[in-house]
């Protein structure tokens, strides 16, 4: 707001804000103009993913989606383990200034929940340097892959902060009973819910619209999040202004990309 301010700092913290010169006593260092920032949120990251620290490796997907996935997969069986990985990221995170981290992390029959153990761990012992929330991910499908919603299930039982989805159309085929699943998981285990929506056009529309109609009837207003939400980009004016508020009341976040 313009004031200049002596800044207190104890054990890494800002621990008050006191006007110029008030402060004289202890080490002073000059800020010489620098911007003085609070800590940094980075609201969706992938950690047990991450490749920070190794080789170069090209990119070896096809063009579309499934190409992606499907590459993911060959290559994530290849990798060294999640936990050495991750931190590694987190340390670059942390230093760069993010506080705040929400990771998504893979479920699924062929990994368990080995990714999320690894990932509750890392946010234990970092739980004095940064807050990190963990979103439970289908990467490779919800219904398409059998056994995978109970794996959430116990994911959220373990600790795992959010209920994640991945394109109830254009993935698992089926996105009544995908939203359905995610929902009542969810609300049974009191957490927030995160989805990824790259479906376009009228059919990632109306699942918008399916997702604000399941927020507020599972009491989770304030608590949903919507990750890349491309359909949106595509909407007409006057379309995407009732979709707008609509999500405004319900307070459902917006999480999209620079693609």
């Amino acid at each position: 707001d313009g004031r200049l301010v002596d800044v207190a700092i104890a054990d890494g913290r800002f621990v008050s804000f006191e006007p110029a010169g008030s402060r004289m006593t202890g080490a002073m260092i000059d800020g010489k103009g620098r911007l003085m920032l609070p800590g940094l949120v980075e609201a969706h990251t992938h950690l047990d993913k991450t490749l920070w620290g190794l080789p170069w490796r090209p990119n070896s997907a096809g063009p579309a989606l499934a190409d992606y996935i499907e590459n993911e997969r060959r290559v994530r069986r290849a990798l060294p383990p999640v936990a050495g990985r991750a931190a590694a990221l987190l340390e670059q995170m942390i230093a760069m200034g993010s506080v705040h981290i929400r990771a998504h992390v893979d479920v699924d029959p062929e990994i368990g929940l080995a990714s999320v153990e690894a990932l509750l761990a890392l946010r234990e012992t970092n739980r004095a340097r940064c807050r990190i929330d963990l979103v439970a991910f289908p990467q490779f499908g919800m219904l398409t892959n059998p056994g995978t919603a109970e794996l959430m299930d116990e994911a959220l039982r373990r600790g795992v902060d959010c209920m994640g989805g991945i394109d109830p159309a254009g993935i698992d085929g089926d996105p009544v009973r995908h939203l359905e699943t995610v929902f009542a998981t969810a609300a049974g285990h009191g957490r927030a819910v995160d989805i990824h929506l790259h479906d376009g056009g009228e059919l990632g529309l109306w699942q918008i619209g399916l997702i604000a109609d399941m927020t507020a009837s599972h009491g989770l207003a304030g608590r949903v999040t919507i990750s890349h939400a491309y359909c949106l980009g595509t909407a007409d004016p006057g379309r995407l202004e009732a979709l707008a508020r609509r999500l405004a009341d319900l307070r459902i976040s917006i999480l999209t990309t620079a693609p």
